[in-house]
């Protein structure tokens, strides 16, 4: 990812998280959980939604839009549109692509929600 791409990705710290979701955190730090925490003191799970234009004749841009169809189809990600353009010029295919990643977080963090981003060309 370039600078572009990462805007606003860099505040977030990601750990490996429970039944394969990431837990992020900004304190950069996980706490501890325990089964029998109220409610109100679980991880609680968040979606991010992410926005990307993909340039298939680029093998990194195929290889990330291939990375994200593959957390879709692990339950990942949720997949929500796409639209296609051919470009002449390039001899190739751009894609845009929206999708939401899932994602555990420390209830107690206050967070700024926002929309991340990101173009890989």
């Amino acid at each position: 990812m370039n600078e572009a791409q990462n805007a606003g990705l860099e505040q977030w710290k990601v750990f490996q998280g429970l039944d394969g979701v990431p837990f992020r955190s900004r304190d950069g730090h996980v706490p501890y959980f325990r089964h029998d925490d109220p409610l109100h003191k679980q991880p609680r799970s968040v979606e991010e939604f992410r926005t990307l234009i993909f340039e298939t004749t680029d093998e990194k841009g195929l290889a990330e839009y291939r990375r994200v169809m593959n957390l879709c189809a692990r339950n990942r990600a949720r997949f929500v549109s796409e639209r296609s353009a051919y470009d002449k010029q390039l001899k190739g295919w751009r894609v845009f692509l929206v999708w939401a990643e899932f994602f555990l977080e420390n209830p107690e963090e206050k967070y700024d929600d926002g929309v991340a981003q990101h173009v890989i060309s």
